[in-house]
């Protein structure tokens, strides 16, 4: 091989590794933070379609097509510990997280993130699947010497206790509320979590039976994400936060 062909190939060599480090620089700019393998989605043009795209996913039973609504690593990039706890005025352990800027501290921030979504997944089948008398929705420890263990995995079946859950309509939650209430929930917790907030609320029929799902969204970088089930909708409600946003509609005081 004469020195012509040789530098030639070292030319198109170098070349293709410039391009190529522009391409991961391009990817990774334009890409945003999102983690390898995240399950948030690309977000939505509007709160109401966020929540619409959530409420059906839970309606399908669709659990991985709930995380792409919600905000996952766009809550991580955005999220103000240090606001949160002024807002709370201390520091909560249930609200778990770490301060650290480093990528290990991200990751197990997102994973605690997921975890948060999760548990509340939890409480939303957990409650529609049991009877209203039902003990598995409190909070507490139960006998094996006072109840049935046949009867509390039962009553933990969760999706599997529900046939047809239907989406009928999404609409604001100050629907069924005080507006003033959410709005100034909306306005103090924006700080904290980065981003506009507005409440909606889903009107389902489940199994039969009407039911309303309230939840936050959120807005990043011009895409809306579902912050959390329940939320301000919910606190003004005052359900439990074990219900996950989820109470029968002629349960609601309008």
């Amino acid at each position: 091989m004469n020195k012509s062909a040789l530098k030639g190939i070292v030319v198109t060599l170098l070349i293709l590794v410039c391009l190529g480090a522009a391409f991961l620089a391009g990817t990774k700019l334009n890409g945003g933070k999102k983690s390898a393998g995240s399950l948030e989605g690309k977000g939505y043009a509007s709160g109401e379609e966020a929540m619409q795209a959530f409420a059906e996913a839970f309606a399908s039973k669709d659990i991985d097509a709930m995380y792409a609504t919600c905000a996952l690593d766009s809550y991580i990039d955005h999220i103000d510990y240090e606001e949160m706890m002024e807002q709370y005025g201390a520091y909560i352990p249930t609200q778990k997280f770490l301060s650290g800027s480093d990528e290990t501290s991200r990751k197990i921030n997102l994973e605690l993130r997921k975890n948060e979504l999760s548990t509340l997944f939890y409480y939303m089948y957990l409650h529609i699947g049991t009877e209203e008398d039902s003990k598995v929705m409190d909070l507490m420890t139960l006998s094996l010497k006072q109840n049935d263990p046949d009867e509390i995995l039962d009553a933990l079946k969760g999706p599997e206790a529900v046939e047809t859950i239907t989406l009928d309509k999404v609409v604001p939650a100050k629907k069924y509320g005080s507006t003033s209430g959410m709005k100034k929930g909306q306005k103090s917790f924006a700080k904290v979590f980065g981003g506009e907030i507005e409440s909606y609320a889903a009107r389902l029929d489940i199994d039969g039976e009407d039911w309303v799902l309230f939840a936050d969204v959120i807005e990043y970088d011009d895409k809306w994400y579902v912050l959390r089930p329940h939320g301000f909708g919910g606190s003004v409600m005052g359900l439990p936060v074990n219900y996950g946003g989820l109470v029968r509609e002629d349960a609601i005081d309008n």
